[in-house]
């Protein structure tokens, strides 16, 4: 017991302590920090508690150690979810100035969500009262299965697609062709999400202006408005300023401190979303260039692998084991893993078909378990194991759901708001999959090989599993037969049947994944489009996202000239281009002569010619490059209506220079050639 918590207890709160520094955004709070951490070490304390009460229970022992540990996890996670963190939540939300008006938006904006949870526990009484159990006890466990059945309803659902897609992503990874097409997908998703961000921040910062253009200098909320125009400079999205236009109809009428308040919250959200989807944008891209440098490193068996991404280069013993790894051995690899986990979701699903003790047992991790009783080390891993899949499944299930974003953790961008709602759905989800897990699959109820030696044995049943067992509707039975919907349910998935069924009907769908890029939706063709663009655009030593920042214009020229100019502001475009080739570039961006990874290609003699002009008269004014900048656009820009600069037509012929440099894909998007 203890050898294991040595070991499980420190990974866990080091995972913690890890994400809560590398996932906020900047400036999130610190009394964030502290609630998200203790609502996520709570709930993964799951699946540290569970394989020793397993073990303990099949050994006929109850420690009272664990019993307070599991007093203290799950009755924290109960209440904050509840209480603590969708306050919480709402309160970092608010646009308010200060801290009672924060409290007060946080309670009117709950009243729903506490008017529901109160008009089912009034349901709840009237059906004790109805059945002649009304008693304080069960008051009390019928608010814990109510939470329960939520949970499990949620879980199986999302455990059970993740149960099918896990294998198909790992199998489609291991093809490095089909992460290719992948990625092309989600670079049109993306694509569109990020547009549809940019225009909303441009919306939000015209509006803005309007309202600041009616508050004089000595007006009382003055200070307050000019704390919003604030907001999107300090954020670094300066460039939106006059780049949009307030919509038709547009409520102007912001007389009043709650008035401010409701602004504020729509630009802080706004630029949120903008930063995020961009974020989630540019690491797409960047998957999709180390994708592009396997497929060109592939053709040079015997050599070290050449990345596009890094700056120096392995050396030659490193890079040649990184070629093997990266060309061979790793989708062996990811195909050997996705067999694996293909097996587990088969095991998980016979176990959960046969949860019933009416039914003969299928459940092959009881079996294992039961064979490695006397060992606790091994009781405890494979528990912890078996255990950690499904969960896995369901919570990857949660952050590919296409239409809800809210609670993405994207590194360095996430907001508060998001880590929030990411700690509530952990709580809630993490008690219902433990006691599933315990009772379907690791020790499934009055078994006639493990005769007394059953879920009703566990700490973790008899402090709350007795308490909602005996419930009407949601007690006992409901846990038993709800999981056997599972297996008709991943057939549905297997065989895509929910997609053709919605496709039928209606020309989108309710509920989509990111990963179902199978579709003819056009959001693969358009991400290859952005991405072979992307590749041209560092193939030239320019800065990712311009395609994304430049499509969304209603005026591409001035869209992508700021483009250019906000985007070179960062690090990574100043260290992969000299300062000496920018203005020759900037003045030639559909020429031949690029950059790539620090090292000039040969300028032609007009380019040397505007370098040598740029050195004797000094660098030039913003007004000038502007000016340069906007020609260049109007040279390239084949689509004034969206401001995209459309490649030409496909070559067949291979590009050397392309494939030399980056390793990219023979055939590739082409600038038109005059």
């Amino acid at each position: 017991m203890w050898f294991f918590y040595a070991i499980s207890l420190p990974l866990t709160l080091i995972g913690v302590v890890y994400t809560l520094l590398y996932m906020p955004s900047r400036g999130t709070g610190w009394l964030v920090k502290v609630n998200v951490g203790s609502a996520w070490i709570c709930a993964l304390a799951t699946l540290i508690l569970v394989p020793s009460d397993v073990y303990h229970a099949m050994q006929g022992q109850h420690l009272e150690l664990l019993r307070q540990w599991w007093r203290i996890s799950y009755w924290y996670g109960f209440i904050a979810q509840f209480t603590i963190l969708p306050l919480h939540q709402e309160y970092v939300d608010s646009g308010a100035f200060t801290v009672c008006g924060r409290l007060g938006s946080a309670l009117r904006n709950n009243l729903i969500f506490y008017a529901i949870l109160t008009a089912v526990g009034a349901f709840g009484l009237v059906l004790l009262l109805i059945t002649g159990e009304l008693a304080p006890a069960n008051v009390l466990g019928f608010c814990v299965a109510a939470s329960n059945a939520v949970g499990l309803i949620a879980g199986i659902f999302l455990m059970g697609y993740g149960l099918v897609a896990v294998p198909r992503q790992l199998w489609r990874t291991a093809n490095i062709q089909g992460a290719q097409n992948a990625l092309c997908h989600k670079a049109g998703l993306q694509a569109e999400k990020a547009l549809a961000a940019r225009k909303e921040l441009e919306k939000a910062a015209a509006l803005v202006q309007k309202v600041s253009a009616t508050f004089g200098r000595r007006d009382s909320l003055r200070p307050y408005m000019d704390r919003i125009e604030a907001m999107i400079s300090e954020s670094g999205e300066a460039s939106v300023f006059g780049a949009g236009d307030v919509e038709d109809g547009a409520d102007l009428d912001y007389f009043d401190l709650e008035d401010l308040a409701r602004l504020r919250r729509h630009v802080r959200r706004a630029i949120e979303d903008i930063q995020r989807e961009r974020e989630v944008y540019h690491d797409i891209v960047l998957q999709y260039l180390e994708v592009s440098d396997v497929l060109s490193n592939r053709l040079k068996r015997g050599q070290p692998f050449v990345s596009s991404t890094r700056q120096h280069q392995l050396p030659t013993m490193l890079g040649h084991i990184e070629w093997w790894w990266r060309c061979i051995l790793r989708g062996w690899v990811y195909r050997l893993l996705a067999l694996v986990t293909a097996g587990l979701s088969i095991a998980i699903v016979l176990a959960e078909a046969t949860i019933s003790p009416y039914v003969p047992n299928l459940s092959v991790f009881s079996r294992a378990l039961h064979e490695t009783a006397g060992n606790e080390l091994a009781t405890e891993l494979l528990t912890f194991v078996s255990l950690a899949y499904p969960c896995l499944c369901a919570y990857w299930a949660i952050f590919k759901l296409g239409r809800f974003s809210f609670y993405l953790l994207v590194p360095r961008h996430t907001s508060a708001y998001s880590l929030l709602a990411n700690a509530m759905l952990m709580s809630r989800f993490a008690p219902p999959l433990a006691f599933n897990f315990m009772a379907g699959i690791a020790l499934p109820p009055s078994k006639s090989y493990s005769p007394g030696r059953d879920v009703t044995d566990t700490v973790f049943y008899q402090e709350f599993g007795v308490l909602m067992m005996h419930q009407p509707l949601i007690g006992w039975d409901f846990t038993t037969y709800l999981p056997v919907a599972l297996m008709p349910y991943m057939l549905l998935l297997v065989f895509n049947v929910f997609n053709r069924v919605a496709s039928i009907f209606t020309r989108g769908r309710s509920i989509e994944f990111d990963d179902d890029f199978e579709t003819r939706s056009g959001a693969a063709a358009k991400g290859l489009r952005l991405l072979q663009m992307e590749l041209d655009n560092y193939s030239a030593g320019r800065p990712l996202g311009l395609t994304i920042t430049t499509a969304g214009r209603d005026e591409g020229r001035h869209g992508f000239a700021a483009a250019l100019r906000s985007e070179s502001r960062h690090w990574w475009f100043w260290k992969s281009k000299p300062q000496s080739s920018l203005l020759a570039d900037e003045h030639s961006l559909g020429s031949s002569a690029s950059v790539n990874r620090g090292v000039t290609q040969p300028m032609r003699v007009s380019d040397q010619r505007v370098e040598q002009t740029r050195l004797a008269n000094g660098p030039p004014s913003s007004e000038t490059q502007s000016a340069g900048l906007d020609s260049i656009f109007e040279r390239l820009s084949s689509d004034k209506d969206t401001g995209i600069a459309k490649p030409g037509p496909m070559n067949v012929e291979p590009d050397q220079r392309h494939n030399d440099n980056l390793g990219g894909s023979a055939r590739r998007w082409q600038w038109p050639r005059k």
